[in-house]
């Protein structure tokens, strides 16, 4: 996926919707795949690579918008087919002529990026790639709620005397620049190994003792009718998704649920959402110990 080819293609990676703009400035092997780009571009930008993500753009030949990520086998009726970005190469979208992309990352929280194609280049023979040249300010927290989310987190970490300013503070770890950006403290993965990590394993079970699943296939998840009750109320409104939980199987005493990765990464975001929206300090602690529940 990544071998070392002979030209660099350099991107402007533009989080949209945040002011001062968070911005990074990289380049990369004309050899990549549109999933080695997601990484240097995850890794770049400072996420943690958890969610789903997908690019849209259009073919430099002409026609509609296509998305290149990780295909599903149930796509939603009202969505474009996804095409995997393991098989794509940059170039063969990526020109001088059609240098504009939008990439998605968590579709919960809801995260776009403006990737725009600056320049084609020789590559250097000096030059180990990819590498991240310039940017501006730090990434958001994962799972703080999207734009809105993050705005609220600011507010909190910036005024010591609300209420929620510890907690929010040791939610990030005991502190937060949104000022700060190091160039050099970015280290990017070797997307062929984050690849095999994510859907290459010769047995079910992994070390920890987790099972893999596939993209589309449905994972089964205990839920108490409290926790059926909580995500119905604030934190589901896909018909389907409601009328699964309604009819789900009892199992002493539990429901359970099945979820593909798409529908539990999406139901994931709308919780955290949820809780960094909310007022109600009961409502907030039950969604984030289903939130809890849920991720673990």
């Amino acid at each position: 996926m990544s071998n070392r080819d002979d030209h660099s293609l350099q991107f402007k990676i533009t989080l949209k919707g945040v002011r001062p703009p968070i911005w990074r400035r990289i380049q990369v092997p004309s050899s990549y795949s549109f999933w080695d780009l997601h990484v240097a571009i995850q890794d770049a930008m400072g996420w943690l690579d958890y969610h789903l993500h997908a690019f849209q753009l259009r073919s430099p030949v002409g026609g509609p918008r296509i998305e290149i990520g990780i295909p599903s086998d149930e796509p939603f009726l009202d969505l474009r087919e996804t095409l995997p970005g393991w098989e794509i190469a940059v170039p063969s979208y990526f020109t001088l002529s059609n240098r504009r992309a939008t990439y998605l990352y968590d579709f919960g929280d809801g995260w776009e990026h403006s990737v725009v194609l600056e320049k084609i280049e020789p590559l250097e023979n000096s030059r180990s790639l990819p590498v991240c040249l310039s940017g501006r300010r730090h990434c958001p927290p994962e799972d703080c709620g999207g734009i809105r989310g993050y705005q609220r987190f600011l507010e909190i970490i910036g005024d010591p005397t609300h209420e929620e300013h510890e907690d929010m503070l040791g939610w990030v770890g005991g502190s937060f620049d949104p000022m700060h950006f190091d160039k050099n403290s970015i280290r990017f993965d070797d997307p062929d190994e984050r690849w095999r990590l994510a859907f290459e394993y010769e047995s079910e079970e992994i070390e920890t003792g987790r099972i893999r699943v596939g993209v589309d296939e449905r994972i089964p998840v205990a839920l108490s009718f409290a926790d059926r009750q909580l995500i119905m109320d604030h934190a589901l409104g896909e018909p389907d998704l409601v009328d699964r939980l309604r009819l789900s199987e009892i199992r002493d005493g539990e429901l359970r649920v099945g979820f593909t990765l798409s529908e539990l990464d999406e139901l994931l975001g709308y919780i955290a959402a949820e809780a960094n929206h909310t007022k109600d300090a009961t409502l907030e602690d039950s969604l984030d110990a289903l939130f809890g529940k849920l991720k673990g």
